[in-house]
């Protein structure tokens, strides 16, 4: 492992990145046991070949070679989730370039059906929630559009694992990602989406429990890059950081930082608190990697080709980052267990590789 300052020996969490080859282009990647056999597999959307790939879990940290399936043009998101309602995780990805969502039903045997394409304008981030609690999970997406969007749209579950048309709900420009929580405590499941690198802002929209949202409410974030850097995400996640029940907020925050933002207890958040990172962090994970029962951040930083961790000291206030070496053009990442000892692992994509491929960082 090369590290890139000095760390004693009680700061390695993680063991250094294995490469795992895949089809071109690995935009985003998720983590989640589509083919029902327990163990976590690896699924990625590639705008290499618009396709989505499921690299079976071996329960070792290693993977099997991928299965591949037909998307829309670019799917930058990615989202995993029982539409159907039969146990099973089903596949959704977001097809910017040609304006639609694609869902890939699991037939239960960890192999997918044909995508069925839904219209939305703009689709970039993606969630799935069941937002009006009739135990069907609905569709969530940022209309991000070039950096011009301004809204996420909301495309109900009929029930039958099919989706009603999107209704908009008014954001800051040019969301690429959003989270999916409840975030004022009152039941129902709210949404936090987060723009581009020239909007400084998280819009927060609170839900009415029959999917449907209030108007946003808009929260600083600081000084970020402008003009954004092209097709480079923003991400955002929520969590307890602070460990008092509320789910707080952090997010990528331009050219070398993360910001967080601490729920109040009502749904609104103090001012953010901003932590140095490398350079160009594009996407953030929450988990208990140092195993104290709270949350810490591990932040892919693709301006120096790095993951970060930094821990949380127990308060909500996190210390500074923890880097490890991984290979050029990374731009998702996602957490799991994958070696079965019962502490997060990381799954990085390295979408500018040639042919393509993730890197794999196990905990120690």
């Amino acid at each position: 492992m090369q590290w890139l300052a000095a760390h004693p020996p009680t700061a390695e969490l993680l063991r250094p990145a294995v490469t795992v080859a895949t089809r071109p282009g690995p935009y985003a990647v998720r983590a989640g046991d589509v083919t029902g056999d327990g163990r976590p597999d690896l699924v990625i959307a590639r705008v290499g070949d618009n396709s989505v790939g499921i690299l079976p879990g071996r329960g070792d940290g290693s993977f099997d070679p991928e299965i591949d399936y037909s998307t829309g043009a670019t799917p930058y998101g990615l989202s995993l989730g029982d539409v159907t309602g039969d146990g099973k995780l089903d596949v959704v990805t977001a097809d910017m370039g040609d304006n639609t969502l694609s869902v890939f039903a699991n037939r239960g045997d960890g192999t997918l059906s044909p995508r069925v394409a839904y219209r939305c304008p703009g689709p970039y981030g993606i969630a799935l929630a069941d937002l009006d609690a009739d135990g069907k999970l609905d569709l969530i997406a940022t209309d991000h559009q070039g950096y011009t969007g301004h809204a996420i749209n909301v495309l109900m579950n009929r029930g039958d694992g099919t989706f009603a048309e999107p209704v908009p709900y008014d954001t800051v420009t040019g969301p690429f990602s959003l989270a999916v929580g409840d975030i004022d405590g009152d039941g129902k499941l709210d949404v936090a989406a987060f723009g581009d690198s020239a909007t400084s802002a998280v819009s927060v929209l609170l839900g009415r429990g029959n999917g449907t949202f209030s108007p946003q409410h808009l929260y600083a974030v600081g000084a970020v890059a402008s003009p954004p850097a092209s097709d480079l995400a923003s991400w955002i996640a929520l969590g307890d950081v602070t460990g008092d029940g509320k789910l707080d907020i952090a997010v990528t925050n331009g050219p070398s930082s993360i910001a967080v933002l601490v729920n109040r207890g009502d749904g609104s958040f103090a001012p953010r608190a901003t932590y140095p990172t490398g350079r160009d962090p594009l996407a953030l994970v929450l988990a208990d990697f140092d195993s104290d029962g709270k949350l810490d951040i591990a932040v892919d930083n693709d301006g120096d080709d790095t993951i970060g961790i930094m821990v949380n000291t127990g308060d909500g206030v996190f210390a500074a980052q923890i880097a490890y070496s991984i290979e050029r053009g990374s731009n998702s990442l996602t957490a799991a267990d994958f070696d079965g000892n019962g502490k997060p692992d990381l799954a990085v994509a390295y979408y500018l590789n040639v042919p393509g491929s993730l890197g794999v960082l196990l905990h120690r």
